[in-house]
């Protein structure tokens, strides 16, 4: 039965089967940019780093390009998910409430499933999800470095880097031209400096949640690749189990 419940929800309550299945051709559009984006920025801030050829002022203008499409497209998948719930479910959402509505439509549909074959129990739900929960601790690796030993790496080298950084640019000869007309240079220096460093910080944080996500995600792919449906299931085995506490409590 658990076998038939999973093959259910990948066909008639995930996401792909209720959202997804129907932008494709959107999806791909998104990823592309999203690629072409993450591209021009790493791009970009090499060649800041490690060349002359790109100026600081271009360099903030890439940053800021990168962060205004990453939210652009973001909203713009939100906004599509939502006239597809309209069209397809006839459900009025917003662009920050559509993925709620998913969720109620996927306790509902399986809701109707455990009732038609007798598995709407609190005992038999919790004995599915504990199985699920089985099937996927099989299916996980350890990651190939730790998140920790990667940043106890970086940080002195990274620490190192910016002190001789700002050695460098506090020498007056060595100072940008449009520093040198403010009237303490060494102080403007510094600031932009340290907002520099700051952003490139959380460039690096975000950098590394996405390749984490994405290993965590061609990890899954290559060694389970239902485990993100799985996990979906599991989820609202667990907010149907919810209902019933409630239920029982009422």
């Amino acid at each position: 039965m658990k076998e038939k419940l999973f093959t259910f929800y990948k066909d008639n309550a995930s996401n792909r089967a209720l959202i997804y299945k129907h932008m494709l051709w959107f999806q791909k559009i998104v990823l592309l940019i999203l690629m072409l984006n993450f591209i021009s920025l790493v791009t970009v801030v090499t060649l800041f780093i490690f060349t002359n050829k790109i100026s600081i002022l271009f360099m903030w203008i890439v940053i800021l390009e990168s962060i205004m499409i990453s939210l652009g497209v973001n909203k713009m998948f939100d906004i599509k998910a939502m006239k597809i719930l309209k069209k397809h479910y006839h459900i009025p959402s917003t662009p920050q409430t559509w993925g709620d509505y998913v969720t109620d439509i996927r306790i509902t549909k399986i809701t109707e499933y455990l009732m038609e074959h007798e598995m709407y129990q609190r005992w038999k739900i919790e004995r599915l999800i504990l199985t699920l929960q089985k099937d996927g601790e099989r299916g996980r690796i350890p990651p190939l470095v730790a998140p920790s030993i990667i940043l106890a790496l970086s940080i002195p080298n990274l620490t190192q880097l910016f002190s001789q950084i700002y050695t460098y640019y506090n020498l007056e000869q060595n100072m940008p031209s449009f520093i040198l007309g403010f009237e303490h240079p060494k102080m403007m220096m510094n600031t932009l400096l340290f907002s520099f460093f700051f952003i490139i910080s959380l460039l690096i944080l975000w950098l590394l949640s996405i390749s984490n996500r994405i290993y965590e995600a061609l990890k899954r792919q290559i060694v389970d690749k239902h485990a993100a449906k799985r996990s979906g299931l599991i989820e609202t085995l667990e907010n149907i189990l919810y209902l019933i506490k409630d239920k029982g409590s009422n």
